[in-house]
């Protein structure tokens, strides 16, 4: 189960602000098969490292909107008074 793990552990290039939500969640359908698995153990694992990928999604969503609202404030990217000079 460590290289299964491991390989889930990394993630790929990200190119996009919400690529690494998209990422955690993708990766958390791809642990599903272990929520019926014959091993408890492995069941209980799976059910907290799922929740655990659903926290860090919701947190870098957070952090792509904040990241995204501060951009356009910085830049003032669609600010129409800016642009009617």
């Amino acid at each position: 189960m460590t290289d299964e793990f491991m390989d889930h552990e990394s993630t790929s290039v990200v190119p996009e602000e919400s690529g690494l939500a998209e990422a955690y969640a993708r990766k958390a359908e791809e642990l599903e098969y272990w929520l019926s698995d014959d091993e408890p153990m492995v069941r209980e694992f799976a059910k907290q490292y799922i929740e655990q990928l659903g926290r860090q999604q919701q947190h870098e969503r957070r952090h792509a909107t904040e990241s995204t609202d501060l951009r356009k404030h910085k830049f003032r990217i669609g600010d129409e008074s800016e642009n009617c000079s």
